[in-house]
């Protein structure tokens, strides 16, 4: 059995002097994307985008009383589009033209 070393991503975060506010997260762990975040610090970090695969339904509760929406679906196996609602001021039109330019694989 291999033993491996897993540290947090508020570690991770603290200790590459990650800034505050990021501008972009891809959320993809293989199905551990609720593990990745149960704990995560948003009193000191907060992104303007997230993108996560089939976010699981405790993730989106989480999200969302983060100030997080989701506002696409970018993929048809699931890839979902998020906003920080107190960063992003866009509308959902403005949202879905911008994605529109930068087309996506799969979709």
């Amino acid at each position: 059995r291999e033993k491996r070393n897993l540290v947090s991503i508020q570690t991770v975060f603290s200790q590459t002097n990650v800034p505050n506010k990021i501008e972009y997260f891809s959320l993809d762990v293989e199905g551990a994307e609720s593990i990745v975040m149960a704990e995560f610090p948003f009193e000191f970090y907060s992104f303007k985008f997230i993108t996560i695969e089939r976010p699981k339904a405790d993730l989106v509760q989480l999200l969302e009383r983060n100030g997080y929406k989701q506002v696409l679906k970018l993929t048809k196996w699931g890839e979902t589009l998020w906003v920080n609602t107190l960063d992003v001021l866009l509308s959902q039109q403005e949202i879905e033209d911008i994605v529109k330019q930068y087309p996506t694989r799969g979709y």
